[in-house]
C-alpha cells in the first residue's frame, strides 16, 4: 500500500483529498487505526526522533492519515472486497515488531491486494 506503514511514516513526518466513498473511507480508518496502534505497541520513534510514537500522536495524526489513505490507496481499497480489507487490517494487528523495528518492514502479504508498491522507510524502535 505504498506501505501502509509507510503512509503512517509519511503523515508522522510531514505533519499531516476528501473520500471517495464512505467503505473507503471507513476502511482506511480501520488500517490507520490498526497499524498505528502497532507503532505504539512496538515502541517506534517518531522518524528523525528520539520520541516514541504515542496513542495521542496517532489520535492527532488521525484525520491527515486518513486522508492520505484515501488518496493514495482509495482506488485500491474500493476495489477489494471487504474480506480482503479484513485480512488486511488482521495482517497489521498481527504483525510483529520483529518485523518492524530497525528495518524497512514490508506489509502484511493481504495487504498486497490493495497496494503492491514497496516501502522504503527504516523504524527505529525503543529497546
Amino acid at each position: 500500500m505504498r506501505s501502509v506503514v509507510g503512509v503512517v511514516a509519511m503523515v508522522f513526518t510531514l505533519g499531516c483529498g476528501g473520500s471517495s466513498t464512505d467503505r473507503t473511507t471507513a476502511a482506511c480508518q480501520r488500517i490507520w487505526d490498526t497499524s498505528c496502534a502497532k507503532f505504539v505497541a512496538c515502541k517506534v520513534y517518531l522518524p528523525g526522533t528520539t520520541t516514541q510514537i504515542t496513542a495521542a500522536v496517532c489520535t492527532q495524526l488521525r484525520a491527515n492519515g486518513v486522508m492520505t489513505c484515501v488518496m493514495d490507496d482509495g482506488a485500491g481499497i474500493a476495489a477489494a472486497t471487504d474480506m480482503q480489507v479484513d485480512a488486511c487490517v488482521q495482517g497489521f494487528a498481527d504483525f510483529a515488531c520483529t518485523n518492524l523495528c530497525n528495518q524497512v518492514p514490508q506489509d502484511p502479504p493481504a495487504c498486497n491486494v490493495i497496494d503492491s508498491s514497496t516501502n522504503t522507510s527504516t523504524y527505529t524502535c525503543a529497546p
